[in-house]
């Protein structure tokens, strides 16, 4: 079973959804491992299951904390994402501690499942791809223009230009937009070896 990145975005709080640092884990595991069908495929144990629980709520309540806070001050965006970043590595950490060796390589290989070829900001990915120079650089102009893109969307949302469901929508479309641009930037290998990353696919139970 593939889980739909929609799934995963519709879950994560307003601003989170932006990459705005390039880094090995780029989305919100608290989120991601927190899903039923993770966590069957990782064999979470139940006291494993309950600290990703405690963590999640921690994560979109400080989360949605600093959206709140951003929503009265409008006028600075790139501080909250700068926040929602910071909160995302450090709830990241905390997931990553309570796995396995095992759990946790399979866990990269669930991420390139969910995250398709935006798993190309990841400095390791790029390492194992032998990316050169030039599309590394091309990679995270992109990846900046998605993160002010998010940005702008947000702002919409705050300003009640458009509805929750709009801004999700529009956040799906960018995200599938990005990967495609890329993907694009890869040679048929990278390609392949990036699609071997995903591992075996995903099973529900």
């Amino acid at each position: 079973m593939k889980i739909a990145i929609a799934l995963v975005l519709s879950l994560l709080p307003l601003a989170a959804q932006a990459t705005v640092t390039a880094a090995d884990f780029p989305g919100a595991l608290p989120v991601l491992v927190g899903l039923d069908p993770i966590q069957s495929d990782l064999s979470l144990t139940n006291s494993q299951k309950r600290q990703v629980e405690a963590i999640r709520s921690d994560f979109r309540k400080q989360a949605r904390a600093i959206v709140r806070q951003a929503g009265h001050a409008p006028s600075d965006p790139a501080a909250a994402e700068a926040k929602l970043a910071a909160l995302k590595e450090k709830s990241n950490a905390r997931v990553l501690q309570l796995l396995t060796p095992a759990q946790l390589s399979r866990l990269k290989e669930i991420q390139h499942q969910v995250l398709g070829s935006t798993m190309l900001v990841s400095p390791t990915v790029q390492k194992a791809l032998d990316l050169t120079h030039w599309q590394v650089g091309a990679i995270d102009k992109i990846r900046r223009k998605g993160v002010e893109y998010v940005g702008r969307v947000n702002s919409w949302y705050h300003d009640g230009e458009i509805s929750q469901s709009d801004r999700l929508e529009l956040l799906r479309d960018r995200r599938v937009r990005q990967a495609r641009a890329m993907e694009l930037l890869l040679s048929p290998a990278q390609r392949r070896t990036l699609e071997a990353m995903q591992g075996r696919p995903l099973r529900s139970s």
